[in-house]
């Protein structure tokens, strides 16, 4: 299930629906439109970094709506991939149109981003490797399941007190109305 967050248009050649991610914490899909070329690629880069500022760093761009990709469009993907990295967050491609794809390969960037063929299966993904909690293991007053606040992994505690993220080592504190902080 997603929430729609907003309908943006960048500008006659290029839009992007924003979506929430229900399952995964911190997540968006950003289903884009059109061309990402010269003329928008640096205002999309803009729109983007405000929702990882918000705190958004589990990205999924479904481009399967793109019908051409410039190299300043690729270079805001790098952008937007480096900023992720250094938040420790991810960003999957899926639905890259061929030509889109060969254009990616022929730059050199093949092996660069994670891709997969649909949103489903972005979703899996992040589900395999421990992002997703299921319905009946979110319990807002219990801090027994919670998410790493830095890497957004599940974790289980059986009280409130300090603990430290078995994935990320950064020490995690759970306070009695279960808030879940990040410590040094």
């Amino acid at each position: 299930d997603t929430v729609l967050l907003e309908n943006y248009k960048i500008n006659d050649t290029m839009s992007v629906r924003t979506e929430e991610i229900n399952q995964i914490a911190r997540s968006l899909i950003l289903r884009i439109s059109g061309q990402i070329d010269f003329d928008n690629a640096w205002p999309f880069l803009d729109r983007v970094n405000s929702f990882i500022a918000k705190g958004y760093i589990m990205l999924i761009l479904d481009c399967t709506d793109v019908n051409y990709i410039s190299s300043s469009g690729i270079g805001a993907l790098v952008s937007i991939e480096k900023e992720l990295l250094s938040r420790n967050g991810t960003m999957v491609l899926v639905g890259l149109r061929q030509k889109v794809f060969d254009l990616f390969d022929l730059l050199g960037f093949r092996d660069h981003f994670d891709y997969n063929n649909t949103v489903e299966e972005a979703v899996g993904v992040y589900c395999e490797n421990n992002y997703c909690l299921d319905d009946d293991e979110i319990n807002k007053n219990s801090p027994l399941v919670f998410r790493c606040p830095i890497c957004a992994k599940k974790q289980k505690a059986e009280r409130s007190g300090r603990f430290r993220c078995s994935f990320c080592r950064f020490i995690v504190e759970i306070d009695e109305d279960g808030e879940v902080f990040a410590r040094r």
